[in-house]
């Protein structure tokens, strides 16, 4: 079993790690395969963080209106 890890930072020094376990990296389709499983964890994550921003401050286009 190999993992294939990914680090994102949104410039404030926090980071956001994401690790896929793979039983075989080293084939580019279940490469791909993991590379899609942290994308789709990322954007859950992305989404999860923008709707408690909005709740938390208020969604800025109800604001402007």
């Amino acid at each position: 079993m190999e993992c294939v890890r990914a680090e994102y930072t949104d410039g404030t020094g926090k980071v956001e790690t994401f690790v896929v376990a793979s039983p075989a990296v080293s084939n580019s389709s279940s490469l791909v395969s993991a590379l899609e499983t942290i994308q789709t964890d990322f954007n859950a994550r992305l989404t999860s963080l923008i709707d408690a921003e909005r709740t938390a401050v208020g969604d800025e286009t109800t604001q402007c209106k």
